[in-house]
């Protein structure tokens, strides 16, 4: 059954530029409206310069400069309710516990 992403608003986030051209096709062609970044410092700049612009922010988890866990950290402080969703290759309990402690349950 094919996603009815409705325009609404993801922010995807992945220092892998092959990986967001991917992501961004599938996501657009799902019907969301989607801005992507490949530097989580220039994400939250976005973040904190648009508030309630983003529905919903996807980030990966292994990046330089903040990991998925901190985006989501700081991403939550300063919009409480915004989902977010941690993607990765590597997902272990570890990440599991960590993600759920910043309020993040994907």
């Amino acid at each position: 059954m094919p996603l009815d992403g409705g325009g609404r608003r993801v922010l995807y986030v992945d220092d892998d530029e092959g990986m967001t051209l991917v992501v961004e096709g599938l996501l657009r062609r799902s019907g969301f409206d989607v801005t992507v970044h490949t530097d989580a410092r220039k994400a939250l700049a976005d973040i904190g310069a648009r508030p309630g612009t983003f529905d919903l922010i996807v980030t990966d988890h292994n990046m330089p400069h903040f990991s998925g866990v901190e985006l989501a950290r700081i991403v939550t402080r300063q919009q409480p309710g915004l989902p977010v969703v941690i993607s990765s290759g590597y997902v272990t309990d570890t990440l599991r516990a960590e993600a759920a402690g910043v309020g993040v349950h994907h």
